[in-house]
Parts: C-alpha cells; sequence; structure tokens
C-alpha cells in the first residue's frame, strides 16, 4: 500500500512519512488514515532495508522515493490489477453506456466499503464488542451502496444498485462451508 502511494505522489521529489500518511490514497469512504504515523516509517525503513526507496534528507526532513525498478514492479502489479477490475465491472454494467468509466469508480468505493466495514465488524467481534448475530445483521452492503450512490451522482442508482446485489450474491453463491451450507447474506 506504502509503496503504491510512493508511486503516485511525487515520484520525482519523493514523500515525506507525514505526506505519505495524510494522503487520500490511505483513507476509505473519508475515514481517518488506515496507518498510523508509526506503521508508515516502520514500512518506510523496511523499504528502505529492501532497496526499494530511496531515501534523502536527514531525520525528520527524510523523503522518500521509490526506485525505477520497484516502480517499474508496482506500476505491472496495479495495471494487471485494474485489467482483473475492469473485466466483472464491464460485465456488470455492459449495458450501459461508458460502463467502466461512470460505473468503475462507483463499484471500487462500494466494494472498499463493505471490505473496510467487515473489517472494523470482524475487530468488534474479536473483543467481544459485537455477537455473531450482530454481524450477520450488519447492513454493510446497503449501507456501502448508498454511501456510493451519495458520492457518484453520475450513476443510475437502480441500475447500481441492482450490480452490486447480483455481484455480491454471486461471491456469496461461490463461497459456501465445506460442510456445504449457504452463509448468511450480509446485507
Amino acid at each position: 500500500m506504502v509503496q503504491q502511494v510512493l508511486l503516485n505522489h511525487a515520484p520525482d521529489t519523493g514523500v515525506t512519512p507525514h505526506e505519505l500518511q495524510r494522503s487520500d490514497m490511505l483513507r476509505i469512504a473519508g475515514s481517518s488514515s488506515l496507518l498510523s504515523h508509526a506503521d508508515v516509517e516502520h514500512s518506510l525503513e523496511r523499504l528502505a532495508g529492501a532497496n526499494k526507496v530511496h531515501v534523502e534528507g536527514k531525520r525528520r526532513l527524510r523523503r522518500y522515493r521509490l526506485t525505477t525498478t520497484a516502480a517499474e514492479e508496482i506500476s505491472a502489479a496495479v495495471s494487471a490489477a485494474e485489467g482483473r477490475f475492469d473485466r466483472p465491472t464491464a460485465k456488470l454494467f455492459s449495458g450501459e453506456s461508458r460502463s467502466q468509466a461512470k460505473y468503475g469508480p462507483a463499484f471500487l468505493d462500494c466494494l472498499s466499503t463493505v471490505f473496510a466495514r467487515l473489517g472494523e465488524a470482524y475487530v468488534r467481534l474479536i473483543v467481544g464488542d459485537l455477537t455473531s448475530d450482530g454481524i450477520a445483521r450488519f447492513p454493510v452492503i446497503n449501507n456501502a451502496i448508498l454511501a456510493a450512490l451519495r458520492q457518484h451522482k453520475d450513476v443510475d442508482p437502480e441500475t447500481f444498485t441492482r450490480a452490486v446485489l447480483r455481484f455480491s450474491a454471486s461471491r456469496i453463491r461461490t463461497s459456501t462451508s465445506s460442510n456445504g451450507t449457504w452463509p448468511r447474506v450480509i446485507t
């Protein structure tokens, strides 16, 4: 994640850990940063030790930028991921004009919100703030759809909702447990 932010932020001049931690790329649905300042610094230290970043400056003024090799590796991985994302998006919104440009960002925001909220729910489950029944009633998908629609006003709400629910249902159907029972749909 840190490498991808480095790729997209000032690849020539580099960034400080503080700038990197405040990046919009490290936020989901307008929340606070996914990584603490200490996490960012530790990641940058590991990347420097692995010769993935150039370090310039001293202590608090350090700026980090990807090496050419690391930038090429991350660019290739991002391109491959975008290609894998484009196929289901094109299939889900095939009847819509400019489907990828119009619906792709909204769909990605929706999926990001779903995974972020599920992560929050599972942490609450682990620490005992939420029961397994409570997690099954979490309105994750519907809330994520509504959040994406608020942010992307140019998409048709009915088309978008129908496609996301169809995508969600297909993922749930393909993830049966080992005893063959269907998981509860978390909507």
